[in-house]
C-alpha cells in the first residue's frame, strides 16, 4: 500500500498494537505517526525481549539513512520511520512474539525506494504458526519505482504465539527494513482490501478469507497458490492473474476498462470483463489455459490478448455459460518470432450453448492476416481460424 503522508498510512491511535518498531542508526529520528509512537531500535541481530522482536540469520547493518527518493515531506511523522533503516538483510527470519493464539492480526513491513532502478528483489515468507507448514509468500522489488513509500501488509490468524517472517534476498543488493508494526484486527467479515501495486509482484502462497480484494496500481499481481478466498475481486487497474495451475480466487472477478485478467490456472467464481478491459490466458511468457468455474460475461468492446507458440496457444475453458459480444478486438501475437498462426485451434470452450451473435464476422482480429473466429456446430466452442492454401480460377 503506497502513501504520501501520515494520513495515508492507516496508522491510528484507536488501534491496538503489539509491535511498533522504527529501525535505523539515527537515534534522534523517532517516528510518531498520527499520535502513535514507534520504538526506535538499532538492533541488527539477536533478540530484543522488550519489543517481542527477534532476528536470526545473516546480520545486516544499521544505516543512518538519507532523504533521497523519499515521497513524504519531512514534516510528516512517517518521514522519520523511512529515513534510516536496517540494511543489507540477506537471509534470515524475523520473529514477532507474545501473540495470542486464535487472535487476528495484521503485520506491516514499511519500505521505500533507496536507490532508484536497483534490483533489490526479495522474497518474504510469512508463517503464522511460527515455523510452517502454514505459509504465504510474496516476491517484490521495493526499489523498482522512485518515491514509492509503502507498506506490505499481511493479515493472519495466529496459530502460535509468534509470527515468523523469513527474508530471502535474491539479488546482490540486499533487503532494507525501515519499520514494522503489528496490530490487532477485528475485520471478521473481511472488508475489501485495496492492493496497490506499482511493479510486478508474485504471491507464492494463497489468498484466503471471506473479504473482497480491490486491485489498483499499474503493476501485475500473480497468484501461484491454491486460493480459497470467496470475496469479490475488482481489478480496476494493472493486471491480476494466476500462474502454475493455481487458483487466483474462489470468488467473483470484475475487470474494469484498461485492466487485465490473465492466467494459467483457475478462477473459481463468475467473471465479468468490461468494455476496453483485457482478458488473456497464460502468462506474459507462456501460453496457457484459463479456467472459469462460473459464468464468463464479456461486454461489448472487450479486448482479447491471444497468443500462440510452437504446438501451443491460449485457451479459455468456461464451466458454465459464456456470453460473447458482437464486437471487440482479438489481438493475436506469436511468442516465437516469425511463427505462423495455426490453421485451426480452440479459443473458447463453454459447458453451455454460447450466448452470442449468430456469427462472429464482426469480431476484429489484429496481428494475423485473414484471421477469424467461428463456432463449432453446437455453439459450445469458438475456434480461431487462419485460411490456408491458394484459390485457382480455371477458365
Amino acid at each position: 500500500m503506497s502513501y504520501t503522508n501520515d494520513a495515508g498510512t492507516g496508522v491510528a491511535a484507536s488501534k491496538v498494537y503489539t509491535h511498533l518498531l522504527d529501525f535505523g542508526g539515527s537515534s534522534a529520528l523517532k517516528a510518531v505517526v498520527n499520535g502513535v509512537a514507534f520504538e526506535k531500535t538499532t538492533l541488527a541481530t539477536g533478540t530484543n525481549s522488550f519489543t517481542g522482536y527477534a532476528w536470526s540469520g545473516a546480520p545486516g547493518g544499521i544505516n543512518a539513512g538519507g532523504s533521497a527518493n523519499l515521497a513524504v515531506d519531512s514534516n510528516q511523522g512517517i518521514y522519520n520511520l523511512l529515513y534510516d533503516m536496517n540494511l543489507g538483510m540477506s537471509t534470515g527470519t524475523i520473529y514477532l512474539t507474545g501473540l495470542t493464539v486464535g487472535k487476528q492480526y495484521e503485520a506491516r513491513l514499511y519500505h521505500r525506494c533507496w536507490a532508484a532502478g536497483t534490483d533489490r528483489s526479495t522474497r518474504l515468507i510469512f508463517d503464522p504458526d511460527g515455523a510452517g507448514p502454514i505459509a504465504d509468500a510474496i516476491t517484490f522489488n521495493p526499489d523498482a519505482v522512485t518515491k514509492n513509500d509503502n507498506y506490505l501488509g499481511y493479515r493472519y490468524l495466529a496459530a502460535s504465539n509468534a509470527l515468523a517472517v523469513t527474508i530471502q534476498s535474491l539479488k546482490i543488493d540486499k533487503y532494507h527494513l525501515y519499520g514494522l508494526s503489528n496490530e490487532e484486527s477485528y475485520d471478521t467479515l473481511g472488508s475489501p482490501v485495496t492492493l496497490d501495486i506499482a511493479d510486478s509482484s508474485v504471491l507464492d502462497g494463497a489468498i484466503t478469507g471471506l473479504g473482497g480484494l480491490v486491485k489498483v496500481g499499474a503493476g501485475v499481481f500473480t497468484v501461484t497458490g491454491n486460493s480459497t478466498a470467496i470475496g469479490p475481486v475488482a481489478v480496476t487497474a494493472g493486471a491480476f492473474g494466476v500462474a502454475g495451475g493455481g487458483c487466483a480466487t474462489r470468488g467473483s472477478v470484475a475487470v474494469s476498462a484498461g485492466a487485465t485478467l490473465f492466467g494459467n490456472g483457475l478462477v473459481g467464481g463468475d467473471v465479468s470483463v468490461a468494455s476496453n478491459a483485457w482478458l488473456m490466458a497464460g502468462t506474459a511468457t507462456q501460453c496457457g489455459s484459463l479456467q472459469i468455474e462460473g459464468n464468463l460475461t464479456l461486454a461489448q468492446g472487450t479486448r482479447l490478448a491471444w497468443r500462440y507458440d510452437v504446438a501451443a496457444s491460449d485457451t479459455f475453458i468456461v464451466a458454465d455459460l459464456l456470453t460473447f459480444p458482437t464486437n471487440g478486438v482479438v489481438q493475436a501475437t506469436t511468442l516465437t518470432p516469425g511463427l505462423s498462426a495455426p490453421a485451426k485451434t480452440l479459443l473458447f470452450s463453454s459447458a453451455q450453448t454460447i450466448n452470442g451473435p449468430e456469427d462472429l464476422t464482426d469480431r476484429v482480429v489484429e496481428g494475423v492476416e485473414n484471421g477469424c473466429l467461428r463456432y463449432n456446430p453446437d455453439r459450445t466452442k469458438i475456434y480461431f481460424f487462419t485460411p490456408r492454401g491458394t484459390i485457382l480460377m480455371l477458365q
